[in-house]
């Protein structure tokens, strides 16, 4: 005894997103099938086509027409969208012209994970082998924000190293014996405890490059050793509840994701180059090059502003002015 209703047939003409208006969807299918052809009826809809020189100046239009609607017709910030082809050419010019108008902006796109501590820790890992324990290797390593010894033991550290100019390892693999001016035989106890405690990590390390004998994949494997010996893995996601709890969701999303981007692009290295023999110097700079194609996306720090994005990405949320840039 159910009720049947009227078949309903989708046949395109319609758009329910566009339902009270025409002039919308005729633009819209329009550019879907490329081509022109002027709208015939009639609606409230008001679209209106601009040409500027530059992207600049076209950013300030909006950024005027923005604040005058605001002022005028009591829109929110949040009721703007802004789209355009290419995100890139407007991402760097839209945040100094809305900061001038005093408009809130949040810019849609992804940012890169370029010096986050983990691609420090990544770097410096090598260099220290590929420098043999230069000081400026050992305290980029260390100073890369995920520790190895606290940052009171680093300065410690980094005081006596420099006091008596340590470098090579051969003399990290030892205990100091010396002791220098200003330093009682208490603290060299301390710091070549310090000291065991660093070359627990890089010593296998340095083992594990050196028996892979430039196979990628056990190489690999024994960056993944250190992290994991580091508990890598559990430091970022501390870091990524703290950052939440701060209200920082942006540094959030970039711990919880960069360690599973370096993983993967470690699996890749060693699935591609399964049969190639790399020296260290080569697998660094594969590396390299794959943390520059990390980026992760970011997320608004506040409802109530203007979202500039790109037409494949951004998704707007009950706005009513679109502009459509570029």
């Amino acid at each position: 005894n159910t009720p049947i209703a009227s078949p309903l047939y989708l046949d395109g003409t319609d758009s329910p997103r566009f339902i009270k208006g025409g002039r919308m969807l005729h633009l819209e299918q329009c550019m879907a099938k490329g081509i022109k052809a002027p709208y015939q009826g009639q609606s409230q809809d008001v679209i209106e086509l601009l040409e500027f020189s530059d992207p600049r100046r076209e950013l300030a239009y909006v950024a005027s027409k923005i604040k005058d609607l605001c002022r005028t017709k009591g829109f929110h910030y949040r009721d703007f969208g802004l789209v355009c082809p290419d995100l890139e050419a407007y991402a760097h010019l839209a945040p100094n012209v809305f900061q001038k108008n005093d408009i809130p902006l949040f810019v849609d796109g992804k940012t890169t994970v370029e010096g986050h501590p983990l691609i420090e820790l990544v770097r410096g890992l090598f260099e220290v082998l590929a420098s043999d324990f230069s000081y400026w290797s050992v305290f980029h390593m260390l100073r890369s924000g995920i520790p190895m010894v606290s940052v009171e033991e680093i300065d410690r550290f980094d005081n006596y190293v420099m006091a008596v100019g340590v470098k090579g390892y051969s003399s990290y693999q030892k205990d100091f014996p010396y002791l220098p001016k200003g330093f009682t035989a208490e603290e060299l106890l301390d710091i070549n405890e310090i000291r065991q405690r660093i070359m627990s990590y890089l010593e296998p390390f340095r083992q594990g490059i050196q028996d892979a004998d430039g196979d990628v994949e056990e190489m690999a494997k024994a960056l993944v050793h250190v992290l994991d010996a580091l508990d890598v893995r559990n430091f970022l996601e501390k870091s990524a509840l703290r950052e939440e709890e701060e209200g920082k969701y942006s540094q959030a999303r970039e711990d919880r994701q960069v360690f599973g981007m370096l993983i993967s692009l470690l699996h890749k290295m060693a699935d591609i180059l399964s049969l190639d023999r790399l020296s260290t110097e080569e697998f660094v700079e594969i590396l390299n090059a794959g943390f520059e194609t990390f980026k992760v996306g970011l997320i608004p720090p506040s409802n109530d502003r203007v979202v500039l994005g790109d037409i494949q990405r951004t998704r707007f949320h009950e706005i009513k002015v679109l502009f459509l840039l570029g």
